[in-house]
């Protein structure tokens, strides 16, 4: 027997057992897991953000604003840190363009 031969062997037994033991008819669609399970494993888009600057080594830089979790975050007092977000994001913005082009970084 060749081992092509044996790996469809092996594929339609997995496929008969797992068909029996669930009930389920060949033909019947398998259910996806529900998205809320999938988004829970998915970090926020500014810790992945952060992380992304992290990678890049740009919180290396002398004048990093330290850019935490929590600055893009809501609070009791956003009005507050509005200025400081917006500073943050400006800055880490300007440096990823300066990454991606550096001499039209410099005309700006």
């Amino acid at each position: 027997m060749h081992l092509s031969d044996q790996c469809h062997l092996t594929h339609q037994h997995m496929h008969a057992s797992s068909a029996a033991s669930s009930n389920v008819p060949d033909h019947a669609p398998q259910e996806a897991s529900p998205p809320a399970q999938i988004s829970a494993q998915v970090p926020p888009e500014s810790t992945l953000f952060l992380r992304n600057l992290r990678f890049l080594d740009v919180d290396l830089l002398p004048d990093w604003p330290v850019i935490t979790s929590q600055t893009f975050r809501s609070s009791k007092d956003a009005h507050l840190k509005q200025t400081g977000r917006v500073h943050c994001a400006e800055w880490a913005l300007y440096r990823l363009f300066e990454l991606w082009d550096a001499n039209q970084t410099k005309t700006v």
